[in-house]
């Protein structure tokens, strides 16, 4: 009986994801794959910080968080943008916001691979960090030119 009801519960947890990826229209391949090194970055992450002396249960749990965070940034995203009309669910908005960061995920983990073989604690590159640099960067400039 104990075991159905955790079945049940772990059911009702996944459905709102399951309904979110449906309603956007976004590849599920994609999306295991973008789950899957989000995995695999966390744990090398873990990883990481053991061997480096940094690991602490606050920065794990904020860790976690962060990861939520970035699984369901993209969904609600999306969702509210097919809500709200300014895109339509089958223009691909949201799989290839996934993409992006699944490739920032999966560079985060070279990274991580990279610094835990050669002993060095290199910081992890953001390429939506650069991305959202270069964008501002952009949008002040063209402020400075309209603006005067």
């Amino acid at each position: 009986m104990l075991l159905e009801s955790k079945v049940i519960a772990n059911s009702l947890l996944f459905l709102p994801l399951i309904t979110a990826i449906s309603l956007l229209n976004i590849d599920a391949f994609i999306f295991q794959i973008y789950l899957n090194l989000i995995v695999i970055d966390f744990s090398l992450g873990i990883v990481k910080s053991i061997r480096f002396g940094s690991f602490s249960i606050a920065v794990l749990k904020a860790g976690i968080l962060t990861k939520i965070i970035i699984i369901v940034f993209p969904l609600i995203l999306g969702l509210i943008l097919v809500v709200s009309g300014f895109i339509n669910s089958m223009d691909g908005f949201t799989t290839g916001l996934i993409k992006l960061l699944a490739i920032n995920e999966g560079i985060s983990a070279v990274y991580s691979c990279v610094a835990i073989i050669d002993n060095v604690n290199y910081p992890n590159p953001s390429l939506l960090r650069k991305i959202t640099k270069k964008i501002r960067d952009k949008i002040e400039n063209l402020f400075k030119i309209f603006g005067g």
